[in-house]
């Protein structure tokens, strides 16, 4: 099954772009407690590698997402391939994957199914244009850092790399990744159970959870607990 494959991929490419994207967030925002400045400094090293890596994986995930090369998968590929096999979102499909979870047809399921929304490719196209306001200043600026600074030592002198990342901000980066989860999760459930989409962009409901981790890695590292 192609969507159901593509799923596992899209939620691979957005998710870790997430997690990685709100713990270079939570060490910048630790940052601005006295407390954590000093528990870094005991460590400086370590959190400069650590913090530098985490900003690149930030631009070339991104670069993933909006990869239009030939055999690369990328966001819009994955909309692509949700259009042209929307056939696999209708009734025999998700019959199909509800019986893979039981042994003997449920009673429950021909309601189930009579009730369910069926994606169509207007559906889609709809899903897809939650993420059009950012793709003009994600396809610039930040693809000239991915391209020409960090995978590519295209620009070397500081003044010019620093006055490309001033054309950055954690905001509209949040925006777009945020965007990209919740079409994956609508176009998840519409597959996996027939949910009508929102047609709304939504919160990532795991960031607490990496920003957790980000605190206890920097107290364990740093001896307080």
């Amino acid at each position: 099954m192609i969507i159901k494959k593509n799923l596992i991929l899209c939620r691979e490419e957005v998710e870790t772009a997430l997690r990685v994207f709100y713990a270079y967030e939570a060490i910048s925002n630790l940052m601005t407690e006295q407390r954590y400045v000093d528990l870094v400094n005991k460590n400086i090293c370590f959190w400069k590698i650590h913090l530098s890596a985490l900003q690149t994986k930030i631009f070339i995930a991104l670069g993933r997402l909006y990869d239009d090369s030939g055999d690369a998968f990328s966001f819009n590929k994955f909309i692509k391939l949700c259009r042209d096999n929307i056939l696999e979102f209708g009734r025999d499909g998700l019959a199909i994957r509800k019986l893979e979870l039981t042994a003997i047809r449920p009673a429950w399921l021909d309601s189930y199914l009579a009730e369910a929304y069926y994606a169509t490719p207007a559906d889609i196209d709809k899903l897809a244009l939650l993420a059009k306001p950012f793709n003009r200043k994600l396809k610039g600026v930040y693809r000239e850092i991915r391209s020409k600074v960090v995978a590519h030592a295209v620009h070397t002198d500081s003044e010019t790399i620093t006055s490309l990342f001033q054309g950055t901000n954690f905001g509209e980066i949040e925006e777009v990744l945020t965007a990209f989860w919740s079409i994956y999760t609508q176009i998840w459930n519409l597959y996996e159970n027939g949910r009508p989409p929102s047609f709304t962009i939504g919160k990532y409901s795991y960031k607490d959870e990496v920003v957790d981790s980000v605190k206890s890695v920097l107290l364990s590292t740093s001896g307080e607990i």
